[in-house]
């Protein structure tokens, strides 16, 4: 088949009860030929009783496969495969088969992989045994499934593959048909057979007369397949079946079943036609354990009655919030349109069936394939051709979004608004979420975007949804800085705080506080200043908008004052004078001295015997701190011109002598410590002849030191001098 054409037949007769509803089952009449179409050159011959398997390839298109084997002059044999896009057939390919005239009995076919399919697997007989092939999706037939991408196994019989199911592992269940025995058997990707499956690779079930094996999967690798025209069993991934579902579930079976589907809630969905009568068509909800789910339906079951002939059930497709069951009613096309509880939807057609005729000839729906734009493509046989519909499948919603201001602070109240919809779902970009149509809301404080963007997703009964979006911007808040100028430690009042105006901070912002706790010192077009006491603290100031058109602010100020100047003061005596040395804690200001003898460094020699003071000033903040102590002399009748022993210079800058008598040798220790007991540095004495021992002390840090002499009959001399700066 090389070229597609396209027969255009000019009667239509359409079903007597006029449709009215432009989004309840009408046909489509933008499509095809006033909503028909028929392709006479796709030849699915005998597709009334033979299955066409849909493959998604994308939102738009899809891959459309049956029972049908074409050949050449050559005998070669060839698969044809069409490519549906927007619910036309825009393309064939011919898929190789072999290269000689063989014996096919081609019965299903599945995608190899998840989502949309890049490669699939036919299955079903050749010769008398099974047979598999993998394609992909452009015809080339992929060479590392089975031999040659072909699984090919004989049982014994007539055998073929009359169903299959892929696992979430990217195996395949298959169930064959041999003589009176269905055989399930597992292979994998590659097209191996796995001999674990089962027992011994495999699992048998004895069965009477000719039918189809209906299959599915749950996400569970759970799989659920018929033994027969009523009969259901169940089995896991490994092949042990599941004898109690088996038990319990064909006690509720009573109908033929030709679909089976999972739903979302996990339960199992069977399509099919009354035993008994072929009157009435039946969907019947099991549990996985095989009992009916009473609540759907009508005590588990919905029936689709009509009074007619040939009536079947060929496909039953979940989708969004609805079931569409498609079949044959009086050998015409129809669908039903059910809810996810099981009710008819009786908006949809008349009372919610929709029956296609296609003038006097004999038809039957096979599959349907559902769109997202409220449209679905209704494909089956028309005695031979391949016939297609579009109907209305469902009404789309629009929704609108609306907000009940449109600039707002943090902590605002306001709401937000939809309309359109059945249900709704609002998300915000900061992080909001609500599932009604009209929450009230308020943006966090800590939310830090200039707007926030409210997008809701409303969905109708049917499932089909819409967004619309609606957005609320923040205004901006007051606009100002502040500084501190702090009292010194110990003050109790006179802590200024200065509010530096922002570019938006103009006669209309109010500067709200209570007087009886702060107090205004001055205001200029630049800033405004506050004073407060200890007594009144914290500082509390609200910032407000006479005109809204800023968000308020406030500011509360704890009252604060410098730390504390501390350092120690030591003294020391030399000879009828006292020298003191000052160490401050925290030097990371400049510090200024004021002794009382005027010495304005960190020591101060020559002070006087009896009380002194000097005064430590941060410069930067202003604070003093004042400190005192006594000078107390201690004369002393060693002196140097005697050889007595003796420190010198004191204070010093650079270098130290120390003055020993010679009983002092060689072998003596000099130790020098600073003034809280931690050893600088010890050596050993160099022999020196006149007694004098010079040290360089110039690297040691200005301070109070101790020397400590000692030689090998224990005679102790010890002395003490001032290093000062550089």
């Amino acid at each position: 088949m090389n070229n597609i054409s396209t027969t255009i037949i000019c009667f239509l007769i359409f079903c007597s009860a006029v449709i009215t509803s432009a989004q309840n089952g009408q046909i489509d009449s933008t499509y095809g030929n006033y909503g028909k179409q028929n392709y006479a050159d796709f030849h699915p011959y005998l597709y009334s009783i033979e299955e066409i398997t849909k493959l998604p390839q994308s939102e738009e298109s899809f891959l459309l496969l049956g029972n049908i084997i074409s050949k050449d002059d050559e005998g070669k044999m060839w698969l044809p495969v069409s490519t549906f896009k927007n619910d036309y057939l825009v393309s064939e390919k011919q898929m190789p088969l072999s290269e000689t005239q063989q014996n096919f009995n081609l019965k299903c076919a599945i995608a190899s992989t998840a989502g949309y399919a890049s490669r699939f697997v036919i299955a079903g007989g050749r010769n008398g045994n099974l047979f598999l092939k993998q394609f992909e999706v452009d015809g080339t037939p992929v060479d590392n499934f089975g031999i040659h991408s072909e699984v090919v196994r004989d049982l014994g019989s007539d055998d073929y593959v009359s169903s299959m199911v892929r696992l979430f592992d990217r195996t395949y269940v298959v169930f064959a048909r041999t003589k009176n025995k269905i055989v399930c058997l597992k292979l994998d990707d590659a097209g191996e057979w796995d001999p674990s499956f089962g027992v011994g690779g495999k699992l048998e079930f004895p069965v009477s007369g000719d039918f189809k094996v209906y299959s599915t999967i749950t996400s569970h690798n759970d799989i659920y397949f018929t033994t027969g025209i009523q009969q259901l069993r169940k089995m896991n991934q490994y092949g042990v079946e599941d004898l109690e579902f088996f038990s319990l579930a064909n006690q509720y079976a009573d109908l033929k079943v030709s679909s089976m589907q999972i739903m979302d809630d996990g339960n199992l969905l069977l399509g099919g036609n009354e035993l008994f009568s072929p009157k009435s068509l039946i969907l019947l909800k099991l549990t996985p354990d095989g009992s009916p789910v009473n609540s759907f339906g009508n005590q588990g079951k919905t029936l689709i009655n009509y009074q007619g002939n040939f009536n079947t059930i060929n496909s039953v497709r979940i989708f969004k919030n609805r079931i569409f069951v498609v079949g044959g009613i009086d050998l015409n096309f129809f669908v039903a349109k059910v809810s996810i509880d099981g009710l008819l939807v009786p908006e949809f057609g008349v009372d919610g069936i929709v029956k296609i005729k296609y003038g006097n000839s004999i038809t039957t729906c096979l599959d349907i394939n559902l769109n997202n734009n409220g449209t679905a493509l209704l494909m089956g046989s028309r005695e031979g051709w391949l016939a297609t519909a579009r109907i209305k499948s469902g009404a789309l919603p629009t929704v609108n979004a609306s907000i009940s201001a449109e600039f707002v602070c943090p902590g605002d109240i306001f709401q937000l608004s939809a309309t359109g919809a059945d249900s709704y779902h609002w998300v915000g970009s900061d992080g909001f979420e609500s599932f009604i149509a009209n929450p009230t809301i308020s943006i966090n404080d800590t939310f830090s975007g200039a707007d926030v963007l409210y997008t809701v997703t409303g969905q109708n009964a049917d499932g089909f949804s819409d967004e619309a979006q609606t957005a609320v911007f923040l205004k901006n808040d007051i606009e100002f800085s502040y500084t501190e100028k702090l009292p010194c430690f110990g003050s109790e009042a006179g802590h200024l705080v200065k509010i530096l105006k922002g570019s938006n901070f103009d006669s209309n912002i109010q500067l709200n506080y209570n007087p009886a706790f702060a107090t205004k010192v001055s205001e200029d077009d630049e800033s405004v200043i506050m004073a407060f006491n200890f007594a009144a603290s914290p500082l509390e100031l609200s910032f407000n908008d006479s005109e809204a058109r800023y968000c308020p602010k406030t500011l509360s100020v704890d009252f604060r004052t410098h730390e504390a100047i501390l350092a120690t003061l030591e003294v020391n005596s030399i000879d009828s004078t006292c020298i003191g040395v000052i160490n401050p804690f925290d030097e990371s200001d400049p510090l200024t001295y004021l002794w009382t003898n005027s010495s304005t460094g960190k020591i101060a020699a020559g002070l006087s015997a009896g009380p002194f003071e000097v005064t430590i000033t941060n410069t930067v903040t202003g604070c003093t701190a004042t400190f005192g102590a006594e000078c107390a002399p201690v004369l002393s009748s060693d002196n140097l011109q005697n050889s007595i022993n003796a420190i010198f210079p004191n204070p010093t800058s650079d270098e130290v002598s120390v003055v020993l008598d010679k009983s002092f040798n060689d072998a003596s220790l000099m130790t020098f410590m600073d003034s809280q007991g931690k050893i600088i540095v010890i050596q050993k004495l160099n022999n020196q002849a006149n007694g004098i021992y010079k040290i360089n002390v110039g690297e040691f840090s200005a301070g109070l030191y101790f020397v400590k002499v000692q030689n090998t009959e224990n005679k102790l001399f010890t002395g003490k001098f001032i290093k000062i700066s550089n």
